[in-house]
């Protein structure tokens, strides 16, 4: 093939960072990765040959949906560590979801690369080629918002392809599952020029190429003629293997021989042995072994060899495959809890409380088994890597780790890689030395997947190794070189000191204020030290959920866990500045609402149970573990004595069973689902807001009933629209009236703000009901009537409730 001088070929690999492509990453590299990397390399030889990586993951990934970028490096300098260990660069990070991923901030991120090679690189010809790798369906966005470069701002999967063939960059997919949206995208980049793959496929993958030259002439030729051994003259040689042909001719070895491609019929090894020089005693000695090997029952060592390295697929393969179908069976035990979600919140629809406990029942048996299955998952990823580590030890004939055959010093390699602009935003090639560190990764956030599997299984493998392996910088992962710190401690016989791992809970995203999934890494420290506290048991992620009971002063605390024989605990955060403003933002919500965020797990009876309590602290965290389960929590003394159930049933049912009646069926069952004390509260505000709406309309106060309901007067007019700033503050009944109008001449309560903007004015009880206020509210006028809720909207009740969605979930 002609090539000019200055040609460079340029491959940008762009996978997504889902755990169905990690779960088939070896299978993707043996057999695919190197089979192009293969024929890339042979057509162009001998020009240099770049490789650079791009991953993505969904667009609520913060802080960023690109998991890396790689620049251009040598091949060697980036296959191996990408084969070895895909988590460094994002692999395996996020769970499939079903929001779709951004594969367009991908597509648009490798382009960049190649814009960014071309301006540092002036006097070069390029060769571009993307190999897309995706297990996951693109997402619903229309433009890039992470592009670098200015020119893309306005790109669209539409004018997208015509950006690709301006840049004459052949686009290849692999696609692990079928995605009509990325098909369709290759046949129009393709126009026409599709290609099909040369070597062996997944039935269930489509692998769809485009603009790889033909195999050259001279590895054809070798194939066939290696195919098709003489059956005469050669009868002896037919099963002896490459290296003992090798040695019978050493002065005479075909170089065509070192880039004959691996046939179809045989198994694809991952690395091929590099020929070594044989004296001319050695070539006899091969001679001899080669009669030799004809004697039935009798194995040469290649043979014993080649034995070896066929059994060691296998092996791999067995192990790969129980990992897989413990996946399966992860992912069937979230689809049953989400199945029981709806299944539940259709009996809390229509009222039905029997049903609803029974539910509840079957869902904490879920959840048991959902954890269960996590940690046995993780437990079999662990020892599935150890195995692999530890397999090359014990022979050196498998290399899983090498791409490309290695067919000595490439002709490239003592040039430096072309510097990259400033302005480019993208890593900067890194030396041979600077491989061994390991790679930035951006701090990982749950993808839009569901709650259950983004927080339990996007950190399958790199939350294990993460624990297990400490921190040597901000933003990086620890280096496999580096001993586990459960290992150093178990060579001294103590338990560990310390629990590193994630935290998860339900709260409001900053930058686009919507509710997700958020996550913080923390260090947990237990004081006093106890020899029989298994840290190491602990779950590497422990999702947090909010209690009602306000958080009492300190010595109270303090009192409350020596009675009970808890430990403190004290957390800190980790050194990343995104994981530290997670961990502030934890901080905030709970000393905002001065509340309890519990934490469960299974203990040794196999109990799901609270075992862990977190509350606020000096503007940070703090919490006491209790190993047989955290006792009742600690009362404020600001926070109203529950009464008896009887008698706050009676009560309930007294006051305000008239405008309990008159609720939707579904606001109903929310309101049965809350505590007796916040019931009551929730109907007192209802009332104090129908009140104050009717008379700020000019309307006459009605008049009580002795069950406590307002009647209203025969002159009045119910249905008037509710005044400006109103409904804004009802979580607080004197947020907004002026000093004169509080009752008694007392000042101000603490949670009074002037004017409408008030909206956050909370008593202590209001907070501990998570912040009951009509914010967001919908200004809809109600209908004409005499109904008691005429003057409380439809949209402030659907706000009322959405406020508190969850009565066992306040706030996060």
């Amino acid at each position: 093939m002609s090539e000019p001088n200055n040609a460079v070929v340029c491959l940008v690999v762009l996978v997504d960072s889902s755990l169905p492509v990690l779960s088939e990453w070896p299978e993707i590299c043996a057999n695919y990765v190197r089979a192009l990397i293969t024929r890339l390399r042979e057509s162009y030889k001998p020009r240099p040959f770049r490789i650079a990586c791009v991953c993505y993951a969904s667009a609520s990934t913060r802080p960023n949906p690109l998991l890396s970028r790689t620049y251009f490096m040598g091949a060697q300098e980036l296959t191996i560590p990408l084969a070895k260990n895909p988590q460094r660069f994002g692999v395996g990070q996020t769970g499939a979801g079903t929001q779709g991923m951004a594969v367009l901030e991908g597509i648009v991120a490798a382009i960049e690369l190649f814009d960014a090679f071309k301006e540092a690189s002036t006097n070069i010809t390029p060769r571009c080629h993307i190999v897309h790798i995706a297990a996951c369906n693109p997402d619903g966005a229309e433009r890039p918002l992470w592009n670098t470069s200015s020119t893309l701002d306005s790109v669209t999967w539409d004018t997208l392809p015509a950006e690709i063939r301006k840049r004459a960059i052949n686009y290849s997919l692999v696609a692990l599952r079928p995605s009509q949206k990325l098909t369709d995208f290759y046949n129009t980049v393709a126009s026409g020029s599709t290609q099909n793959a040369w070597f062996e496929t997944k039935s269930s993958h489509a692998v769809c190429l485009m603009g790889y030259p033909p195999a050259p002439k001279h590895s054809q030729s070798s194939q066939s003629a290696s195919s098709q051994p003489s059956p005469t003259k050669r009868s002896m040689e037919a099963g002896s293997s490459p290296e003992s042909k090798r040695a019978r001719f050493p002065s005479k070895a075909s170089p065509n021989m070192k880039h004959s491609p691996i046939p179809k019929s045989s198994e694809p090894r991952l690395t091929e042995p590099p020929a070594q020089p044989v004296a001319p005693s050695q070539a006899v000695q091969s001679t001899s072994s080669t009669a030799h090997s004809s004697v039935p029952g009798s194995k040469t060592a290649t043979e014993q060899q080649n034995d070896h390295t066929t059994r060691a697929p296998s092996l791999a393969e067995a192990q790969r495959a129980t990992l897989v179908q413990a996946y399966q069976r992860l992912q069937n035990a979230d689809i049953a809890i989400k199945s029981r979600e709806r299944e539940i919140a259709e009996a809390e629809r229509v009222g039905d409380h029997a049903k609803l406990a029974e539910l509840r029942h079957s869902q904490e048996k879920d959840k048991i088994l959902f954890v269960r299955l996590r940690d046995a998952l993780m437990r079999a990823a662990a020892s599935s890597k150890r195995s692999e580590t530890e397999a090359p030890a014990k022979s050196q004939t498998s290399a899983p780790t090498n791409l490309i055959s290695s067919d000595g010093p490439s002709s490239f390699s003592p040039k430096p890689t072309p510097s990259v602009p400033a302005a480019a935003g993208i890593p900067r090639t890194r030396t041979p030395s600077q491989t061994q560190q390991p790679l930035p990764q951006a701090p990982i956030v749950p993808s839009g997947t569901s709650p259950q599997l983004a927080a339990q299984m996007q950190k399958l493998v790199a939350v294990n190794q993460h624990n297990r392996t400490p921190r040597t910088s901000a933003g990086n992962l620890p280096s496999q070189e580096q001993p586990p710190p459960s290992a150093i401690q178990a060579g001294t016989g103590r338990p560990p000191s310390e629990w590193k791992g994630l935290l998860a809970w339900k709260g409001t995203d900053p930058m686009s204020g919507q509710r997700r999934e958020m996550q913080t890494w923390v260090a947990l420290k237990l004081s006093p030290q106890a020899d029989n506290v298994k840290m190491d048991t602990w779950p590497r992620l422990i999702t947090l959920n909010p209690s009602a009971t306000i958080v009492p002063p300190v010595n109270i605390l303090h009192e409350w866990i020596t009675s009970h024989s808890g430990m403190i605990a004290m957390l800190l955060p980790a050194d990343q500045k995104t994981n530290d403003d997670n961990f502030r933002t934890l901080a905030r919500l709970l000393a905002e609402k001065s509340m309890f965020a519990l934490a469960s797990w299974p203990g040794a009876d196999g109990q799901l149970k609270n075992q862990l309590v977190l509350f606020p602290h000096r503007e940070s965290l703090a919490g006491a573990y209790f190993p047989d389960g955290v006792p009742e929590l600690p009362k404020s003394p600001m926070q109203p004595q529950p009464q008896p159930p009887a008698q706050q049933q009676n009560t309930f049912q007294t006051k305000y069973h008239a405008l309990y009646q008159k609720l939707p069926p579904l606001h109903r069952a929310r309101l049965d689902m809350m505590p007796p004390a916040q019931r009551e509260e929730a109907m007192k505000v209802l009332v104090t807001v129908m009140l104050r709406n009717q008379k700020n309309s000019g309307q006459m106060i009605p008049q009580q009933q002795p069950g406590g309901m307002p009647v209203a007067s025969q002159g009045s007019t119910v249905g008037q629209p509710m005044q400006p700033g109103m409904g804004m503050n009802v979580g607080n009944p004197f947020a907004g009236r002026p000093p004169a109008m509080f009752p008694t001449g007392q000042p101000a309560p603490p949670g009074h703000i002037q004017g409408a903007s008030g909206m956050m004015g909370l008593t202590p009880q209001q907070m501990a009901m998570g912040g009951l206020s009509f914010n967001h509210m919908h200004n809809r006028t109600p209908s004409v009537g005499s109904n008691p809720m005429a003057s409380v909207s439809p949209g402030m009740m659907q706000s009322f409730m959405q406020r508190n969605p969850d009565p066992s979930n306040p706030g996060m």
